[in-house]
C-alpha cells in the first residue's frame, strides 16, 4: 500500500510550482517531473518536486519573462503572432498563451522559443 502523506497531486504540484495544473499533468507524461500514476490521477513526491524546482528553475516570473521576452522580440521584427506561430511550429493561440503567460510551453517548445530568442538577440 502506498503511503500517500508524501504525495501530491497535479493541482497541488501546480500550485507550488506556480505553473496551470495542465502543465504539470503534461510534464508528468513526459517524464520532465517523476510521477507515479495510480487510477488515472498524477502522484508526485514532494521530495522529487522540491527536486524539480531547484535543478529547473521553473516558477512564475521565469514564464513571465519569456513571454515578456517573446513578445517583444516578435513585435520589433514586426511579426504577427500568427507568423512567429509558423515559424515556431505551433499554433497561433499557443503563441497568444505564452505571451500572456497563461500557459507556459511545452519543453520541447521551450528550447526553440529559447534558441529563436538567441539568434533575434545576435542581430
Amino acid at each position: 500500500m502506498v503511503v500517500l502523506d508524501n504525495y501530491v497531486n497535479v493541482v497541488q504540484a501546480a500550485e507550488t510550482l506556480g505553473l496551470h495544473w495542465e502543465t504539470v499533468k503534461r510534464m508528468c507524461r513526459e517524464g520532465s517531473i517523476p510521477a507515479k500514476k495510480i487510477k488515472n490521477m498524477w502522484l508526485i513526491d514532494k521530495n522529487d518536486l522540491e527536486k524539480c524546482m531547484e535543478y529547473s528553475g521553473i516558477n512564475t516570473r521565469n514564464l513571465r519573462e519569456l513571454g515578456q521576452k517573446l513578445k517583444k522580440a516578435r513585435r520589433q521584427l514586426g511579426l504577427s503572432q500568427a507568423q512567429l506561430a509558423v515559424i515556431l511550429g505551433v499554433s497561433n493561440a499557443a503563441v497568444s498563451r505564452w505571451e500572456n503567460t497563461n500557459r507556459s510551453p511545452w519543453t520541447r517548445h521551450s528550447k526553440q522559443i529559447f534558441h529563436w530568442l538567441q539568434e533575434f538577440n545576435q542581430n
